[in-house]
């Protein structure tokens, strides 16, 4: 998901006087380590420094990230009334730090070399924001999922609507493809996804700015890439469970 890392010694440094969240917050410092990183590496495109989950404050939670452990979002959503509370989310205000590092990365990035924005799906922010954090069997969004339908398609527009116009605020920003992110998704049947998850990433999708490439990747998503390609998205990622043959075979058709 990002390039800057701690195989460099420079980001090593930083973060070791500069919380995680306070770099991707730092226009300044978030540029500094994405062009680094692009520079380091000698990539063909720069993926900007930020997180999926920088939206969740806007929306109403409380983000830690410890290096052990990962994420933690407070409080947990755990039903209709929850979802009702979730706020609507002004981009512009709320992420103009993400946008902000986005110009000036361009302004500092080789002008050949593409930058790349992304953004969680409606799915895996979902499951974040439901679990708390990360989860092994995602057992809290499940039950949302099966026990709520109604609140659950609640939830995800709201998702879906809101992370579009985050990631239209980084196009604008100067970001020149995006990659949406469904982490978590491979924990769904073919069946459950087209269901509960394929409406959503495709509405997503279709609100993203017309003309600019998107990304749709999943983790573990060998047996739902047919459903994926219907949800959307000009590419399709791919993890390394699925051979590159195979998933030509299957999605040329």
């Amino acid at each position: 998901m990002r390039q800057a890392g701690r195989y460099m010694k420079e980001y090593r440094d930083l973060r070791a006087r500069v919380p995680f969240l306070d770099l991707c917050k730092s226009p300044d410092l978030a540029a500094e380590v994405t062009v680094t990183a692009a520079e380091r590496l000698g990539v063909d495109a720069a993926i900007m420094f930020a997180d999926l989950l920088l939206i969740a404050e806007p929306l109403g939670f409380e983000v830690e990230y410890d290096q052990s452990e990962g994420p933690s979002v407070r409080p947990a959503l755990r039903d209709a009334a929850d979802v009702k509370r979730l706020r609507e989310v002004n981009a512009q205000e709320s992420l103009g730090y993400l946008f902000d590092a986005i110009r000036l990365t361009r302004a500092e990035l080789n002008p050949k070399l593409p930058l790349l924005g992304f953004a969680g799906a409606p799915f895996t922010l979902a499951s974040y924001l439901i679990e708390g954090g990360g989860s092994r069997h995602y057992r809290h969004t499940k039950s949302l999922m099966y026990r709520d339908p109604g609140a659950w398609r609640a939830l995800m527009e709201h998702l879906a609507r809101n992370v579009a116009n985050s990631v239209n605020g980084q196009i604008a920003a100067g970001v020149q493809a995006v990659q949406i992110f469904d982490t978590w998704v491979g924990c769904l049947n073919p069946a459950d996804y087209r269901e509960f998850v394929l409406p959503f990433t495709r509405l997503l999708i279709e609100r993203i700015t017309p003309g600019v490439p998107v990304i749709h990747f999943g983790m573990g998503t060998g047996m739902l890439l047919e459903a994926m390609r219907e949800a959307g998205g000009h590419i399709l990622g791919l993890d390394f469970h699925v051979e590159l043959d195979e998933a030509w075979a299957r999605l040329e058709r």
